[in-house]
């Protein structure tokens, strides 16, 4: 029965990851195809006055009105995070609110994810080694004594979505590496050249 509700909690952590991508899809169809980060200055400083972070982005006007419900930010993996994520619940739809508190969050965002870019990285569980960095990154577990680790996920398990936004799964670290190499050798989008691989995290 445990491996089976760790099972199902990993895709509904999916599914949010999916949700999530969705959001950021609707928030670059409404800012000419770019994401938070590729904003322009001018824009950035517009609808990010605190500046670009998981907390400011996930509260952003139009992505709370896609996800609707503070909820999908919280993986079902992430026990601990839950009792910050539920508070959050009360407050989140609310006009005035404009960032989500990081120990309310399970994700985080990579700043080189491009709409543009089918095979980059959005988001991904926040279980890494390297909360700053994907280059070179592994997800760490519950049956390790790491700091990152998610109470729900073991050594090499973990769940991201791709820049198009509809493209989440499950993965290891040998799937999270190939998908690593795949972000940084993509092209085309709105910014030039490779992608950065610099993660923004809770």
């Amino acid at each position: 029965l445990a491996k089976a509700k760790a099972r199902a909690n990993r895709i509904k952590c999916v599914n949010n990851l999916k949700q999530i991508g969705t959001a950021m899809l609707g928030f670059a169809q409404d800012n000419g195809e770019r994401l938070p980060w590729s904003l322009t200055p001018a824009d950035q400083a517009l609808k990010f006055p605190a500046g670009i972070s998981v907390s400011t982005v996930f509260g952003e006007k139009s992505v709370k009105s896609d996800l609707q419900t503070v909820k999908t930010l919280l993986s079902p993996c992430d026990a601990e995070r839950k009792a910050a994520n539920d508070t959050e619940q009360l407050n989140y739809m609310n006009a005035g609110y404009a960032a989500v508190p990081n120990a309310a969050l399970s994700y985080n965002l990579c700043l080189g994810a491009d709409v543009g870019k089918a095979s980059t990285i959005l988001s991904s569980t926040r279980n890494l080694a390297d909360l700053t960095n994907l280059n070179g990154n592994r997800y760490v577990g519950a049956d390790e004594d790491h700091a990152n680790a998610m109470t729900g996920l073991n050594r090499s398990q973990g769940q991201f979505v791709l820049g198009g936004g509809d493209s989440s799964k499950q993965a290891n670290d040998a799937e999270l590496t190939q998908q690593v190499v795949q972000h940084v050798n993509s092209r085309g989008g709105v910014r030039i050249g490779a992608p950065v691989t610099v993660l923004i995290s809770p």
